[in-house]
């Protein structure tokens, strides 16, 4: 009689939900990406890398700083599209609304 592998005896779990599957597979492609434009940011930085990415840092937190000022301000508080579907009306709203979709 055959001797059973190791694979043999593997077990599959299915007791992962489509929300944990579908956050593992961003997950996995984000930091994917993350090292590959890491390496092409240092190549084309050379030792100036660390100080690009602290300019990058900043310029993330002054954008992130806008977002929160504008989802908190006015009447109604949400993001782009909401502010823009409140003063413009609606084909505005549905192409910002689409650019911030197709942007992330």
């Amino acid at each position: 009689m055959a001797e059973r592998g190791v694979l043999d005896e593997i077990r599959f779990s299915r007791d992962l939900s489509l929300w944990q599957v579908v956050t593992r597979g961003l997950g996995v492609m984000v930091m994917t990406a993350m090292f590959i434009l890491l390496g092409d940011a240092v190549a084309t930085a050379g030792s100036l890398a660390p100080l690009s990415f602290l300019l990058a840092a900043l310029v993330v937190l002054v954008n992130s700083l806008g977002y929160i000022e504008l989802a908190m301000s006015g009447s109604r508080p949400g993001g782009a599209y909401v502010q823009a579907h409140g003063t413009r009306g609606g084909w505005l709203a549905f192409l910002i609304g689409w650019i911030l979709t197709v942007g992330w």
